[in-house]
């Protein structure tokens, strides 16, 4: 459900953050030369640093109820996970606003070990109500981890920047966060080659084949602007599932060929470059490298494993 995104400022020169068609450059060069964001997902600020020293993590006390509706089932207070994987909760949008406990007339942000529970009730075929799930014990989304289990992720917060009170720019699974964070939008349109038809939508399905998306994203203004980018991508299995589960069969990635975690061929302006265009922004993750190498990288990359 949640996109987690380090980026990566390398200092010299590079055009200034904000710059949009027809605006006027600065004159004053920025002293960055390269932004590189590395994407990952399904993972919260709380349960990567929560507790890391001075940061905005887990509240003392904090216990998150079995329902909020019904807080006399009890609650579930946060604990550490020694684990490197987990199942983690639904990715819906709807199990997003459960979790927020409703997030238009309430924001208590008590609602995650329900949603939980109501997606695992869910999959059993039982509507479980209020009842808990036999033998359950622990529940994944109340995990959260410590240097000792992520040393590096820590280390950067401590040597570089912790940003304590960044959220993602959409609400939704992993398909229409892929579309955010390349065009600041996801939406659906009644014709594909025109924007104005377009309404916001967090609910969409992965991209098909036959799918153009017409509005401005951020690889068309880096093209008009002359700022060269790269979207690097893993090839391999996608590393999350396409109907927003929590999980599901593997499917393939590859660079240049439409996924759900390689969104770069779906936009027009990117299909109107033509497959050479195509191969050249949209290469296997092993070219990062071979980039860096040879003095090459773009003033914007995406890492996308």
């Amino acid at each position: 459900m949640a996109i987690s995104v380090a980026w990566l400022a390398v200092p010299a020169s590079i055009i200034a953050a904000g710059t949009c068609i027809g605006a006027t450059r600065p004159t004053t060069p920025s002293p960055i030369t390269h932004v590189i964001f590395i994407m990952q997902e399904n993972r919260s600020f709380d349960e990567y640093f929560g507790t890391f020293p001075n940061a905005n993590g887990i509240p003392q006390g904090t216990c998150v109820p079995l329902n909020p509706s019904n807080p006399g089932l009890g609650c579930v207070a946060p604990y550490e996970d020694p684990h490197d994987g987990g199942p983690g909760g639904p990715h819906t949008a709807a199990a997003a606003q459960m979790d927020i406990d409703d997030g238009i007339n309430q924001a208590n942000m008590d609602g995650f070990v329900y949603a939980e529970i109501t997606n695992s009730c869910q999959k059993k075929g039982s509507s479980c109500s209020d009842e808990v799930p036999s033998g359950a014990t622990t529940y994944p989304v109340m995990g959260y981890h410590t240097a000792a289990e992520i040393p590096n992720y820590w280390s950067y917060a401590a040597h570089f920047v912790l940003q304590d009170a960044l959220f993602e720019g959409i609400r939704g699974y992993s398909a229409v966060s892929h579309n955010d964070i390349v065009s600041e939008w996801s939406a659906i349109c009644k014709n594909k080659r025109l924007a104005s038809t377009c309404v916001t939508n967090n609910t969409l399905t992965a991209p098909k084949p036959t799918s153009a998306y017409p509005w401005v994203s951020l690889f068309q203004l880096m093209d008009v602007n002359g700022v060269s980018w790269k979207y690097y991508l893993g090839e391999g299995l996608e590393p999350d599932c396409e109907d927003d589960e929590m999980t599901c069969a593997p499917e393939p990635q590859k660079a240049g060929v439409l996924s759900l975690w390689n969104p770069a061929p779906v936009f027009a302006w990117v299909q109107a470059g033509g497959p050479a265009y195509l191969q050249q922004h949209n290469p296997p993750l092993e070219q990062f490298l071979a980039d860096v190498q040879n003095g090459t990288l773009p003033q914007v990359s995406w890492i996308v494993p």
